[in-house]
């Protein structure tokens, strides 16, 4: 089983939280550095994903949803919402980031 630090994921102090596919690559890393017959193309296929999703993965270019969630909890022996939180917090940072006047400019009512 794999662990995964909760201060590795979560942040309160608004940095920028890590896309969770850099998380993966990590996992992925230490992974193929106790097994040799690991690499991209055996894990895509253990995930049911193209290795070119896959990399796109990794980099922070695509985003992981509840199907890849759900496979890389079934590999890894890790919480779906573990990566379906850290999509989700890294997700609302950049809509933060790129929507700041546009949410200032809302009036509260409550």
């Amino acid at each position: 089983m794999i662990r995964i630090r909760k201060e590795t994921v979560m942040t309160n102090t608004g940095m920028k939280p890590a896309h969770p596919g850099t998380i993966l690559f990590d996992v992925f890393e230490a992974l193929k550095s106790e097994d040799n017959s690991i690499n991209k193309t055996s894990f895509a296929a253990y995930l049911a994903i193209s290795r070119q999703f896959l990399d796109e993965v990794f980099k922070g270019n695509k985003p992981i949803r509840v199907p890849v969630a759900a496979r890389i909890s079934e590999l890894l022996g890790t919480s779906a919402r573990m990566w379906l939180s850290m999509q989700d917090a890294y997700d609302l940072y950049e809509y933060r980031e790129n929507h700041a006047e546009e949410l200032e400019a809302i009036k509260q009512v409550a």
